[in-house]
């Protein structure tokens, strides 16, 4: 029967593992030493934040370009009743 202490050192990565050179900490410290070490994830999280703020950005512009669109063909609606309403 596999425990749970057996499934973790299958599956976990060989940087998480325990090593024989970490001497006189829990395995538990090490294995949180070695996580807060590593920092393979901090460019994905970086790079999700940056297209956060492009979005943001972009969405902004599109607001005010939609609210410009609005009201030159507000103007030209009124414009063009205005020809027309004179023939």
């Amino acid at each position: 029967m596999l425990t749970y202490i057996t499934l973790v050192a299958i599956f976990l990565p060989a940087k998480y593992r325990i090593r024989s050179d970490d001497a006189g900490a829990s395995p538990m410290q090490k294995l949180l030493t070695r996580f807060a070490e590593d920092e393979s994830g901090a460019t994905a999280i970086e790079y999700a934040l940056i297209v956060a703020a492009l979005s943001v950005a972009i969405g902004a512009v599109l607001q005010r370009i939609a609210f410009n669109l609005d009201s030159v063909f507000t103007t030209l609606k009124q414009d063009t009743i205005i020809i027309f309403d004179g023939v």
